[in-house]
């Protein structure tokens, strides 16, 4: 099986931080409050999600567990933005990482094709 990106859509990249902005969006809209409020905040969250995110291999993060993706990319964001100690606002966190996990897996799926 040879796996293709379909390149008759656009940058990858434009896809995907496109989506991880939505999704942060969303868990805003849903209550979440560790996502910012603005457009910026929004942009820079999904930047940093989309680095982590594409680290995980050289970090140690293991592509079939669910679980320490969704830690791990909790943690980077808390790290980054939280301006208290990490303590219990960590479910929030990744809460929002699992969002934007679907939507960084959603983005790769429909962008992929398999000939």
């Amino acid at each position: 099986m040879v796996i293709m990106r379909n390149t008759s859509l656009p940058d990858i990249d434009s896809l995907l931080l496109s989506a991880l902005v939505a999704a942060l969006e969303a868990a805003w809209e849903e209550g979440s409050p560790v996502v910012g409020w603005t457009n910026e905040g929004y942009a820079e969250r999904a930047s940093i999600a989309l680095r982590r995110i594409r680290s995980f291999k050289r970090r140690g993060v293991r592509s079939q567990d669910r679980m320490a993706q969704i830690r791990d990319l909790a943690k980077g964001l808390a790290n980054r933005f939280s301006t208290l100690p990490i303590g219990p606002e960590i479910r929030d966190y990744e809460y929002v990482a699992e969002k934007l996990l679907k939507a960084y897996e959603t983005v790769l799926m429909e962008n992929v094709i398999s000939e």
